[in-house]
């Protein structure tokens, strides 16, 4: 059975998921994957690949298409799929309403963890990681 909802309720759950989103895969994900990072390069004793111009410069680019992959798939989830697509302990907090097949999801099955892995890239080229 399908539950219902006020429109209210919907949207806080929507606003919800938007900021669980960001604070996730925008914040703690990408500075987790940085630490980590500059540790394994520390006990490997790795030099960087390239200077720092090339590194932001390569990081700039990679984040850029990242954020395009990312956001453009959650905006047709949002928008096209009537919902959103955060889930928490296997239950999705406001779950689509129409299957999207359109947008991203006609290039790439996982649109948005293609994007969140160019932002992780982004993240292991700003810090010339070699093993990021």
């Amino acid at each position: 059975m399908a539950r219902r909802t006020t429109p209210e309720a919907r949207k806080s759950r929507m606003i919800l998921g938007l900021i669980i989103s960001v604070v996730t895969f925008a914040v703690a994900l990408p500075l987790t994957f940085g630490l980590l990072a500059e540790r394994l390069d520390g006990l490997l004793k790795t030099r960087p690949l390239f200077g720092q111009g090339t590194a932001s410069l390569l990081a700039g680019a990679a984040i850029l298409i990242g954020l395009f992959w990312v956001t453009w798939s959650y905006s047709n989830i949002v928008l096209v799929g009537k919902g959103s697509p955060v889930e928490a302990f296997g239950r999705a907090l406001e779950p689509t309403i129409q299957l999207v097949t359109s947008g991203p999801y006609a290039y790439l099955r996982h649109p948005m963890i293609f994007g969140f892995l160019w932002i992780l890239l982004g993240v292991a080229f700003y810090l010339a990681s070699v093993s990021g």
